[in-house]
């Protein structure tokens, strides 16, 4: 019998998979009790997409010496699924009535998972600035300055559509760059802003709710026709001063922790470092 207190997850499989005992950690790794476990299928832990690599991981074990190791995801009651390891080995002393029980350690590799998340993610944002600052070395028009801020925020942060406003000669905004948005909503959103044009040291506006914004409400209204759900307002500055606005656009709620607002802040330095630089 395997001890129930370990701090790992361990369960004891038969050839067709049914649980023949499972300890704590076990069960409460996939959310359910002992008493509803033992003796049914660990199948009904698994991920149903992942119900075939688990009747390939049963089969290696009818045919294997050694350990077998397979990683999959597992479905808490919830739906709730999270990746796991698992480690089957065949025993001998667990053999009963003649047939053959595989003992199995379950390692909960979502930390793992995070973590190479983690790293991805900072591997695509620094490839982003990088590919920013090539492009804004190159460019030879504003446009193309525009096009690789907005490839850079697109490819560098979790929003769907983006697109950068600037004052004109009569201090109101106008759209000058955008990926995503339809001519009837640029229309109705120019000349808006969170800011007035002599703010001194201007902050991002967040919204994570459109829903609940307190923005003028036709303006909200086509917003939600747009199919906008979240979105950031990244100030622009040149010369110390206000002169337009990044916009980052979610189709559905979204939060924005602040490393999100830092590269994107980051990023639309571009179009203002060169706004009342360029020589057209």
């Amino acid at each position: 019998m395997m001890e129930r207190y370990a701090p790992i997850g361990y369960v004891t499989l038969d050839r067709s998979g049914r649980i023949e005992e499972i300890n704590v950690a076990a069960a409460r790794l996939v959310g359910r009790s002992r008493r509803q476990l033992i003796g049914s299928t660990f199948a009904v832990c698994v991920s149903k997409e992942e119900t075939e690599r688990f009747l390939n991981h049963l089969f290696e074990c009818r045919s294997s010496d050694g350990p077998v190791v397979t990683e999959l995801r597992l479905k808490r009651p919830d739906g709730k699924k999270f990746p796991v390891q698992l480690s089957s080995t065949a025993r001998l002393k667990l053999m009963k009535d003649g047939a053959q029980f595989y003992h199995t350690a379950i390692v909960d590799l979502t930390q793992r998972e995070r973590a190479d998340a983690t790293r991805s993610e900072a591997a695509r944002q620094q490839g982003a600035l990088y590919d920013l600052s090539q492009r804004q070395q190159e460019a030879k028009t504003l446009d193309q300055i525009y096009g690789a801020a907005m490839d850079a925020i697109l490819t560098a942060l979790p929003c769907d559509r983006a697109s950068i406003l600037l004052y004109d000669q009569r201090q109101v905004m106008r759209f000058v760059a955008w990926r995503g948005l339809s001519q009837k909503y640029r229309k109705a959103a120019e000349g808006h802003s969170p800011w007035k044009p002599d703010v001194e040291n201007p902050q991002p506006v967040c919204i994570a709710d459109i829903g609940v914004a307190d923005i003028p409400k036709p303006l909200k209204s086509t917003i939600r026709r747009e199919g906008i759900c979240a979105a950031a307002f990244i100030p622009l500055v040149g010369n110390l001063k206000l002169i337009g606005k990044f916009m980052v656009y979610h189709n559905a709620h979204h939060l924005f922790p602040d490393e999100q607002s830092e590269l994107a802040t980051t990023i639309s330095r571009a179009p203002s470092q060169v706004t009342h630089r360029m020589p057209w």
